[in-house]
């Protein structure tokens, strides 16, 4: 083999790693893509979660024959302060307003 097909075959080695080297960049790309998106909703599911765990406890702190305490209203106001960054806009504007009478009740 001479010396200019060598350089040629070398040639074409670099540019097929090359290609082949970026297809495997972008499919860890749209992996982690992925990854990341499933790590938001689990975040998102979590943090929702906990203001349905909220809203349980402040309820049946409610129904008790002695009714919430103070502690408890204090309690669910607190947890339930994140909730128009948590639900869509929709939710928050039908769940928010309601808030405050039903604790004064």
């Amino acid at each position: 083999m001479d010396v200019a097909t060598s350089c040629t075959v070398c040639s074409a080695l670099c540019a097929v790693s090359t290609v082949l080297l970026s297809v495997i960049v972008v499919v860890i790309y749209f992996r982690q893509l992925r990854v990341s998106r499933s790590q938001l909703n689990l975040a998102l599911f979590e943090q929702r979660y906990m203001i349905f765990e909220a809203g349980l406890a402040f309820l049946l702190h409610g129904v008790a024959p002695q009714g919430a305490t103070d502690e408890a209203c204090k309690e669910f106001l607190v947890l339930t302060a994140k909730v128009k960054w948590l639900f869509n806009e929709a939710t928050a504007l039908a769940y928010i307003p309601h808030i405050g009478p039903m604790i004064s009740a």
